[in-house]
């Protein structure tokens, strides 16, 4: 399973989401949209342990699920992200799929929601600049 959502966040929840790098709780009133369209989207759960934050990791992410390559999260069923920057903030950070290594992903306040089927292994590369997401990870 794999959705995304156009035009998930204004640009101004956008600014006000990236302003700090930290991890949020569920009960951020910015959030109540995406969850509703998380929720219409899967079956996804908040109950604990699941989380969300906000992350920039310059360095990217090697080829992975969300439920961790060791398993570290193996309650994970579902994974959404939303880029809050636009693509001129930065260079490199394309996000791709297993099931379509060429077809890099920016998706500036699209939601992207997914399970863990092997199609949906992902890959995010470096980057240089301002490139901060919104990710969560549901039971």
């Amino acid at each position: 399973m794999r959705v995304c959502i156009p035009n998930a966040i204004t640009p101004n929840q956008a600014v006000s989401l990236r302003s700090k790098i930290e991890y949020l709780s569920f009960e951020d009133p910015r959030l109540s949209k995406i969850l509703t369209l998380v929720q219409n989207s899967c079956n996804a759960s908040i109950d604990s342990p699941a989380y969300v934050r906000v992350e920039c990791k310059k360095e990217g992410h090697p080829w992975h699920t969300d439920v961790g390559n060791t398993g570290h999260m193996s309650w994970c069923r579902y994974s959404a992200r939303v880029l809050l920057n636009p693509q001129k903030h930065f260079t490199g950070g394309e996000f791709y799929f297993k099931d379509e290594p060429n077809t890099p992903i920016y998706g500036y306040r699209q939601l992207w929601v997914y399970d863990h089927i092997s199609e949906n292994t992902h890959f995010i590369a470096s980057h240089k600049g301002q490139r901060s997401v919104l990710l969560m990870f549901f039971t």
